[in-house]
């Protein structure tokens, strides 16, 4: 094979390899950082720290299906610290995450539980579409008109 013919070859399979990567993160969301998951974590535990590790995942799924739609600001930083979202964002710093919390989100981003949660509350539905209880969370999906 000659050289322009080896160059070419090789152009081809790049480029493959590129694009497989840029549809897979169209296709599946972009990929979170270590500080993104950490944040994550500190968040289920804020937010979830009373359940199980079922109801630890689905927050995370919450978060997570946030970050990738196109509603929903698109970093974690931004997605938790949006006005009347996540109450618990200010209490973060002095959140430690437990084992089992960080079981969940790395369950949660290796397995996607649950792709169309987007909202969860305590003791009733509030924003969405109203989809199931799991624990004293209440989860909804986005309404038809966004």
């Amino acid at each position: 094979m000659s050289k322009n013919a080896k160059e070419y070859l090789t152009g081809i399979i790049l480029g493959l390899l590129i694009g497989a990567l840029f549809f897979a993160k169209l296709a599946f969301g972009a990929e979170l950082t270590e500080e993104d998951k950490e944040l994550i974590c500190k968040t289920v535990q804020a937010e979830a720290g009373n359940q199980d590790l079922q109801g630890k995942r689905l927050v995370a799924a919450v978060i997570i299906n946030r970050v990738d739609s196109p509603v929903f600001p698109n970093t974690t930083e931004d997605v938790l610290s949006q006005k009347n979202q996540f109450s618990t964002y200010n209490l973060l710093n002095s959140t430690t995450p437990t084992w089992q919390d960080r079981l969940a989100v790395e369950m949660e981003t290796e397995t996607r539980s649950n792709t169309e949660v987007f909202f969860f509350r305590t003791g009733r539905y509030g924003t969405g579409t109203p989809m199931f209880v799991h624990g004293d969370h209440y989860f909804s999906g986005l309404d038809d008109k966004k």
